[in-house]
């Protein structure tokens, strides 16, 4: 099943994580992360201490982990157990790597993919109506690229990189369902492509924004500069990204980067949770196609986006969920979408 999902962006990732572990010439090491299994090391005997410092580099704890709809217990690849209070219908989406403040890594981008897919191959069996993306560290949603492992990576390593972080962005943002961004703390280059990739952003008062690539001589290549000029106007996406000057929750809400901000960190996942658990009551069915249709009109001119209105409109005329909604609302009662 792994083969037929794997797309030649996780080819290249998992490309690109071998050769950052081809350090010894005749000794080459193999590192094996495949879905539903632990790390395992293939090679010749570890032999020196240099061996031992790369494997320890390269293969630290799991940057991801996702939460199981339907009950309370998470999904944990980070090997942690714990308990968390997930809605009914809403998959999340977590970043955990405490260590690098959620620096993303060639190992993150892998595990990213992964569980989107993981999320895209579900369709269709109403597990999941809403994907919330978070983060699991205090203060930071994600400090950007891992820039001390890009430090290390050859010209070539570092487009693949790159490259892939971008087509899984684009992955994550094509999702049927509903995408929510968390954010709270930093959101810096990298970590803010995350959260545009996502439909909706909801933030904290005090988290920051920003797109700092052009201070390090590269520009916001994950997606930045392709979708923040349809997020604001483009000369005030061209001032976040030429300055490179953070701004904080509130200046974020204001010029329309944000949906909306919560006065604390303490109050933003609680808030985030209540607006999917929100979306995940509504029909499914409707709402995807609703996705389907705002993406599809945001740059056509009126005309024709009546048209692809008109089109999606009619699909959900013979749908069960529809029958239910008009049945619920004349028996004054709550409906049960199904999705169908």
């Amino acid at each position: 099943m792994w083969r037929k999902t794997c797309a030649p962006g996780v080819r290249a990732v998992r490309s690109l994580r071998n050769r950052l572990l081809e350090r010894r010439g005749d000794r080459v090491l193999h590192a094996a992360a495949r879905p539903g299994c632990g790390r395992e090391w293939s090679s010749e005997a570890v032999r020196s201490e240099e061996d031992v410092k790369l494997k320890r580099q390269y293969l630290h704890e799991s940057s991801l982990f996702v939460t199981r709809p339907f009950c309370n217990t998470r999904m944990d690849f980070g090997g942690s157990g714990g308990k968390e209070q997930v809605p009914r219908k809403v998959a999340e989406l977590v970043l955990a790597r405490p260590r690098y403040k959620n620096a993303v890594s060639t190992q993150t981008v892998s595990e990213l993919r992964r569980h989107v897919q993981t999320l895209q191959s579900g369709v269709g069996d109403d597990d999941v109506r809403v994907v919330l993306v978070r983060s699991d560290v205090a203060g930071v949603f994600s400090a950007g690229a891992d820039l001390k492992e890009r430090a290390s990576l050859p010209e070539q390593l570092q487009l693949e990189f790159t490259n892939a972080f971008r087509d899984v962005l684009q992955e994550l943002s094509e999702l049927p369902m509903p995408t929510v961004a968390a954010v709270d703390g930093y959101a810096l280059g990298g970590g803010a492509e995350i959260a545009l990739s996502c439909d909706i952003r909801i933030a904290s008062a005090s988290a920051v924004i920003g797109f700092p690539e052009c201070s390090r001589g590269v520009l916001p290549g994950a997606g930045g500069c392709a979708r923040l000029p349809h997020v604001l106007s483009p000369s005030r996406a061209k001032l976040l990204i030429f300055g490179g000057q953070p701004i904080d929750g509130r200046e974020a809400e204001r010029c329309g980067l944000v949906d909306c901000v919560v006065d604390s960190s303490e109050m933003l996942l609680t808030e985030a949770r209540k607006l999917c658990s929100r979306i995940a009551e509504n029909s499914p069915s409707a709402v995807q196609l609703a996705k389907k249709c705002l993406s599809a009109v945001e740059r056509v001119d009126v005309g024709e986006a009546l048209g692809l209105e008109k089109s999606f409109y009619s699909q959900t005329l013979n749908t069960k969920d529809r029958q239910e909604g008009i049945a619920a609302f004349n028996e004054k009662r709550k409906p049960v979408f199904t999705g169908q």
